[in-house]
């Protein structure tokens, strides 16, 4: 209404002006004119001032969010390593080496110099590749038993400084102490006062019962810092964890600075975290200033201040950090692992970057309405683009006949060859779907599925656009029905018939890995059965839009560390490291679609993605024989168990190798025969799905 308001103003304006023929007409006509401009004035600088505050309302609201999301991820994560790190020092507390050990020195072999040595190589072997830094071993009177060569003095003193949780420990609990100054578990001051985090669990012998306490101590300069570095915003942003006393204890950003803005000495190790308390120093450090007092003396910050009284809480209102800095930020006390997290982002970096779109928003203001126009025009011609697909009945040498489904990319429709009269599939791209990176994706897709020519893998015959500008490629029409469809018509199919999808399946990706290609989406929908030449139950592998080329990596369009596909049939190691991933993600994909057909269920269940995401790379997958309905061999049990191992060395090594070991299962037979029945008895019972 504004813009038309201003437009109507000005048009009059215009008008009076060419009726300026005396004095009076004149006088009369200029204060047309001026109350004219005046009021046009008023409805641009409103609409301005309300769009410039309604961008600085919704970049706050943005920033809100992305703090409270990077809280939520950074505790997950935090709390997710703990129980990891915790698992580990139990996994080795229980083992029966050495409790062995623990037992025999209890005995009266502390002269025995073989049991240091035998217990230093179990737990030298037991953390290697970790981050523990050493490791002590304390009988319930609080006596060293065994201790890591590196620091067999200090961690006697550790053991005894941890006195308040000793008898936690002995009462068959495990402990975790969050990262503090080493000066406060140890009984004299050391040189230079580095942060620990200490994590212990009981041995016990025999019988049961709790004879001693194994624990060791790590650096949080290693993933703990890197789950907090993971979460920065910007290039300018921190995010640090502090204990109860207020000190930082964990990595900073600013590090390098520290010594030119005198928070620790010039001669400070760098790769010990330093001790600072997140005091106010009542000015900014980074701009020069030279508080009078020590940090002792400066008072918390006002996130430190709320973050210890238990809260959790955003200001974007602007607090000075343990810098001096102003900053907008989040907070939040994790209570189960006794200290606080906080993330941070300097207020000027903010409000840098709304003051383009403050002067955007001012400047666009004149282009309203051309702005609308252009989108009610684009509106519309994309609008009859969408309507163009469903009316298209030619396209070169295709009729269409019907429409067979929609996805998120496109939709397909059944056709038929004007010469050959041969049955085709037709996929049309969205118009609304015409970004740069989706017509990449859907053109990759065509190239590199036309190239693969296996009879499991659907063939593509051709690809263009329609004379109104709209991609498709036509491609095999599959009159049959994806194992999703399947899983849900029957449940759990006989072994048989799974070790026949499997090895078929196993065929098709044959072909595309001795290419260098790997999926990277096998899972059900992308699976369809149908009837060929007279074969029954013949397999066809659909959707290669997330196939990766490994011999050539200017094929791969998904963004760096994007990881794409169906979170119950992603590989482990494509959620930790997308771009390292090989032919054996394929080959855990192929192993969780066989316990899903075997079982009826995926391998794991939860409420949310992120939920399942963390069972695929934490929780040790069910045996399948545990799941499914029918009895399961125990060759083809151990086979989706090893093709479903979180490490991709333990996977076999190839597609190749998996299908001789399906041929090696022996019992399982399905035939013509069975296949044929099957599909005469259940022909009624679906639709014939949308190929590719």
């Amino acid at each position: 209404m504004g813009s038309s308001r201003t437009a109507r103003l000005l048009t009059e304006s215009l008008s009076a002006t060419s009726q300026l023929a005396s004095g009076k007409t004149i006088r009369s006509q200029s204060r047309r004119l001026l109350l004219a401009a005046l009021a046009a004035l008023v409805v641009v600088a409103g609409s301005g001032l309300w769009a410039t505050q309604a961008v600085t309302e919704s970049v706050e609201d943005l920033l809100t969010a992305n703090l409270e999301a990077n809280l939520d991820l950074t505790a997950t994560a935090l709390e997710a390593w703990i129980d990891s790190e915790l698992a580990l020092v139990n996994f080795w507390a229980e083992s029966e080496r050495l409790g062995g050990l623990v037992e025999a020195r209890l005995r009266g072999g502390a002269e025995d110099p073989d049991l240091q040595e035998k217990l230093q190589k179990l737990l030298d072997e037991g953390f290697t590749a970790k981050e523990v830094k050493d490791w002590a071993i304390v009988d319930p009177a609080r006596v060293l038993l065994f201790s890591s060569r590196s620091s067999a003095d200090q961690t006697w003193s550790i053991a005894m400084a941890m006195m308040p949780q000793h008898e936690k420990i002995f009462r068959g609990q495990s402990v975790f102490l969050p990262p503090m100054p080493l000066s406060e578990l140890i009984e004299e001051r050391v040189v230079h006062d580095e942060i620990v985090i200490l994590m212990a669990a009981p041995v016990r012998d025999t019988a049961g019962e709790v004879i001693a306490a194994l624990m060791f101590s790590m650096s949080p300069d290693g993933t703990f810092s890197r789950i907090l570095r993971a979460s920065r915003m910007g290039d300018s942003g921190d995010t640090y964890a502090f204990n109860h006393e207020g000190l930082l204890v964990s990595r900073s950003r600013f590090e390098a600075d520290f010594p030119s803005m005198g928070l620790v000495p010039e001669d400070a190790p760098v790769r010990a975290v330093p001790r600072i308390l997140i005091h106010d120093p009542g000015g900014d450090l980074t701009a020069g200033f030279k508080p009078k007092d020590e940090p002792e003396n400066w008072p918390p910050t006002r996130m430190l201040a709320s973050a210890l009284r238990g809260e959790s809480s955003i200001d974007l209102s602007g607090y000075r950090d343990y810098l001096g800095v102003t900053v907008m930020g989040a907070w939040r006390w994790l209570p189960e692992l006794d200290f606080g997290i906080a993330i941070e982002v300097p207020r000027e970096k903010v409000r840098r970057i709304q003051q383009p779109i403050r002067l955007a928003v001012q400047g666009l203001m004149a282009l309203v309405t051309v702005m609308a126009g252009l989108i009610l025009f684009s509106t519309w011609w994309v609008s009859r683009l969408q309507k163009n697909i469903d009316e298209i009945k030619q396209v070169g040498h295709y009729t269409i006949e019907e429409k067979l489904g929609e996805g998120g990319m496109g939709k397909v429709y059944k056709a038929n060859h004007a010469l050959l009269k041969r049955p085709t599939a037709i996929k049309f791209l969205k118009p609304d779907a015409l970004s740069a990176d989706s017509l990449e994706r859907f053109e990759r897709e065509v190239q590199i599925t036309s190239r693969l020519t296996h009879p499991n893998t659907i063939d593509v015959y051709d690809f263009g656009r329609t004379p109104e500008g709209v991609f498709y490629y036509a491609m095999e029409y599959l009159p049959g029905i994806s194992l999703s469809d399947l899983i849900v018509m029957d449940g759990a199919v006989p072994p048989a018939r799974a070790v026949h999808i499997l090895r078929h399946i196993c065929y098709s990706l044959e072909e595309a890995h001795s290419m260098g290609l790997i999926h990277r989406d096998i899972k059900p929908p992308n699976v369809i059965l149908c009837e060929r030449g007279g074969q029954y139950d013949a397999v066809k592998v659909l959707d290669f839009g997330l196939v990766k080329d490994i011999k050539n990596q200017d094929v791969q369009q998904t963004a760096m560390h994007e990881v794409a596909g169906t979170p119950a049939y992603v590989a482990p190691e494509r959620l930790t490291d997308p771009d390292k991933v090989d032919h054996r993600s394929d080959i855990y994909s192929l192993g969780s679609v066989g316990f899903n057909l075997l079982s009826g269920e995926d391998t794991f269940e939860g409420k949310t993605a992120v939920e399942i995401c963390y069972h695929v790379m934490k929780t040790p997958p069910p045996r399948v024989s545990t799941k499914a309905p029918h009895p399961i061999p125990e060759a083809l049990d151990q086979l989706i168990d090893d093709c479903l191992a979180k490490d991709p060395n333990d996977r076999p090594a190839d597609v190749s190798r998996v299908i001789a070991m399906l041929d090696a299962i022996e019992g399982l037979v399905w035939d013509q025969a069975e296949a044929r029945q099957w599909w005469r008895d259940n022909e009624g019972r679906f639709k014939s799905p949308e190929s590719g």
